[in-house]
């Protein structure tokens, strides 16, 4: 047995060495998968260094595994599951022939899925763990800023659990119809999926430290703050959810009615552009970001709990008012303005010419706070 893995090691003296950074081959850490591994793994099999690697999966380190190294060198096995990217004519960016990735840290070797090749078939997106460029391995950590936005056939992506971020806007638009967040997601800034209006099904893998979906939501709840970022027209909203994040529910026309619970704050744009017909303010209700219902074409009945101590809709209005400073904040077109009402909160264009009260703003019609302008991360 000596005598053959010495054999194999003198063989292999003149392959060529390959750039390998990352590999589990690279048994000698120089940065190449070459005849130094192979020495390094015979060593290692005769007792003489380290303990080797089972390259081979079979629980043993032995021959088989130098076979498998020497494979690997010449070309006839893939050196791992990474994905082998090639140049496109921008300098930052790479492909896979499908979508389109740029370096987000040399360094820590990560790259960021920033689009697709066409936007305009792309049906589903099959995001790799891991790619090369040039020969160097790189785990894709990040889906980037507005990377599937409006890709008009995009029904499907697969997010691996390399993915710890996916930035805002990512998928802003687009039509999918479900996603699954992995566990290894920290980060999801906001509108990664606003304006999905065929979305119906979110979830949330257990194990996450940051996000949830509990009791099958249909939302991705920030489990620290009890925050729902992003919902879609199936979303049932927890009890224990207190607050809906900046347009969490942004572009959804079949989102027609939603249980508020005991939600305390909405964000700016939560509902924007939305297909309620009717909502109800909680008596927990304490605060309501501009432009929350913004949009909302088929949204005639508002009504707020006669037990809130911050809005009231006096005199079944259809309209919601904050009640100490006598402010109409969000309207709809079939609101009546009661007569002591003093102010119309801003961007309410719903009742525009409803009324001789005379408002100290400009009415703007507001159409997207999630665009590559306004938006932030969360």
């Amino acid at each position: 047995m000596k005598r053959t893995l010495l054999l194999l090691v003198i063989a292999f003296a003149a392959i060529v060495q390959a750039q390998a950074q990352g590999s589990p081959y690279d048994l000698n850490k120089d940065e190449q998968v070459n005849v130094g591994d192979v020495t390094t793994l015979v060593n290692a099999i005769l007792g003489k260094e380290g303990k080797g690697a089972d390259l081979n999966g079979d629980g043993a380190v032995n021959v088989g595994d130098v076979t498998k190294l020497v494979n690997v060198i010449l070309g006839k096995e893939p050196m791992d599951d990474a994905v082998v990217l090639s140049a496109t004519e921008n300098a930052d960016q790479w492909t896979d022939g499908t979508l389109l990735f740029s370096i987000a840290d040399a360094t820590a070797r990560m790259v960021s899925v920033v689009g697709a090749v066409d936007k305009k078939t792309l049906d589903k997106a099959d995001i790799p763990e891991a790619v090369r460029i040039d020969n160097v391995r790189y785990a894709v950590t990040r889906i980037g800023d507005f990377a599937f936005k409006e890709n008009s056939k995009l029904t499907e992506v697969n997010i691996p659990n390399s993915i710890t971020t996916i930035q805002q806007g990512a998928f802003y638009f687009s039509p999918l119809k479900s996603v699954t967040i992995p566990a290894s997601v920290n980060s999801i800034g906001r509108g990664a999926f606003a304006g999905c209006e065929g979305l119906e099904s979110i979830n949330v893998e257990s194990g996450n430290k940051v996000y949830d979906s509990r009791e099958d939501c249909n939302a991705i709840i920030k489990t620290e703050g009890n925050t729902l970022i992003a919902g879609c027209s199936k979303t049932a909203i927890p009890a224990s959810v207190t607050t809906i994040g900046v347009g969490a529910f942004y572009g959804f026309p079949d989102l027609e009615s939603i249980d508020l619970r005991a939600v305390k704050f909405i964000g700016e744009q939560a509902f924007a552009a939305s297909g309620l017909t009717s909502i109800t303010i909680p008596s927990t209700m304490q605060i309501i970001g501009k432009n929350a219902f913004i949009n909302c074409a088929n949204l005639k009945s508002i009504s707020v709990d006669k037990d809130n101590k911050v809005f009231d809709s006096r005199e079944d209005c259809n309209a919601i008012i904050e009640t100490k400073s006598n402010t109409l904040v969000a309207g709809c077109s079939t609101t009546t303005i009661p007569f002591d009402v003093t102010s119309i909160g801003e961007y309410n264009q719903e009742i525009k010419g409803k009324t001789n009260v005379e408002p100290s703003f400009r009415y703007q019609i507001v159409t997207c706070l999630v665009t590559e302008n306004c938006i932030g991360n969360e």
